[in-house]
């Protein structure tokens, strides 16, 4: 799911939308987006949230801490399988997401040098 989004901008995703509207044929893309199990969506939620407070360093963004994972649990009040269940999820899409970034990163210095050297 992460996945997903992450290679799908909002951009990307409202010019499918138009394109589908204009064509009145659905788009592959769109078709097969997955969807969120109803029982995870508070950890999608979650992830968003912790993500959009995350630290970072002059290398790029940092990992979402578990210390901020206690926190929210706390302030959610969620029980300790709760807990582990977010953990096991956040860590999961964490790590997928700073991959993501790290691989858009770089590409863009790639480009960048390329850009220099003619």
């Amino acid at each position: 799911m992460l996945r997903w989004h992450l290679t799908h901008s909002s951009t990307d995703i409202e010019a499918l939308r138009n394109r589908e509207d204009r064509d009145a044929k659905p788009s592959e893309e769109l078709a097969n987006k997955p969807t969120i199990p109803f029982s995870l969506e508070w950890v999608w939620k979650a992830f968003w949230l912790l993500s959009s407070s995350r630290g970072g360093s002059g290398f790029g963004p940092l990992p979402i801490l578990l210390t901020e994972l206690e926190a929210y649990s706390r302030i959610e009040e969620i029980d300790a399988e709760g807990l582990r269940l977010l953990v096991y999820h956040v860590y999961r899409m964490d790590s997928a997401w700073l991959s993501h970034v790290m691989k858009k990163t770089k590409g863009k210095e790639e480009g960048e040098e390329d850009g220099n050297e003619t």
